[in-house]
């Protein structure tokens, strides 16, 4: 008796983190912007501060592409707040592709 009272709550708590994970991917979304950069420096500079923005989750920054990719939570944060963080270091962002996270893994 004992062991499938232990099953069940087992199963219960599997099914409650994966909704809680299920609910946090779906305010996950991706934006690509197009940053004129030039240098190393420039882009430690951006991961220094845009990496601390509220909701940022994940960033990956290519001064070759010239491009800065962010992966955020949208209850944070969104699209214009990203764009002034930029502003604040002097960057100009410019948005080259924007989705939500499921919508890639489709």
């Amino acid at each position: 008796m004992r062991t499938i009272s232990k099953k069940i709550i087992v199963m219960l708590l599997l099914i409650t983190a994966s909704s809680i994970v299920y609910s946090q991917k779906k305010h996950q979304k991706e934006v690509t912007f197009t940053v004129a950069m030039d240098c190393e420096s420039c882009k430690q500079k951006i991961e220094q501060h845009i990496a601390f923005e509220k909701g940022v989750k994940d960033m990956e920054v290519s001064v070759e592409k010239q491009q800065v990719y962010i992966n955020y939570d949208s209850r944070k944060t969104n699209e214009d707040k990203l764009i002034e963080a930029f502003r604040k270091i002097n960057y100009e962002a410019i948005i080259s592709n924007s989705k939500k996270t499921d919508e890639k893994e489709k």
